[in-house]
Formats: structure tokens, C-alpha cells, sequence
């Protein structure tokens, strides 16, 4: 899993299958920790969705598996019922 880069522009979201990541943000002191993801994490759909910069960093602490899509694969993922 590459860094997801704050800022970056955003055409794939992640579910995170196996490993652990950490998110943080970019501060006027450095980076600010906004927590952490586990396997069934989902990072970068709303940059995917709307076009938009990313808005965090996600970075892997562990070594990980994960699946990447696009739009068309987040809309079928949300269709999905229930």
C-alpha cells in the first residue's frame, strides 16, 4: 500500500483487507495523529466521490493487504443492500 498524501489528487479509495495504518493530518507544528485503521477500514471515497484533494494521510505501520477501486466500484460497493 502506497501513502494515500494529504493533498494528493484522489481517484481510488482503499479497504484495507489485513495490516494496520495510521491517519494524520498536516498542523501548523507538524502532523496531528487522527487515529488509526484495522482490516474493513476504508480510506480516500470521498476524494474518490467528489474530486476533491485528499484531506488526510494514511500510512502503513504494518505490512498490509488491501483492494483499491474507483468510483464505479464505490457506487456498486454502496449499492450493495444492507
Amino acid at each position: 500500500l502506497d501513502d494515500l498524501a494529504e493533498g494528493d489528487a484522489g481517484q481510488t479509495f482503499v479497504i484495507l483487507l489485513d495490516g494496520a495504518v495510521a491517519v494524520s493530518r498536516a498542523t501548523r507544528s507538524g502532523s496531528g495523529s487522527l487515529g488509526v485503521g484495522a482490516a474493513g477500514a476504508i480510506f480516500g471515497e470521498l476524494s474518490t466521490i467528489t474530486g476533491e484533494p485528499r484531506r488526510a494521510t494514511v500510512t502503513a505501520t504494518s505490512d498490509v493487504v488491501a483492494v483499491t477501486g474507483g468510483v464505479d466500484a464505490f457506487d456498486a460497493l454502496i449499492a450493495i443492500p444492507g
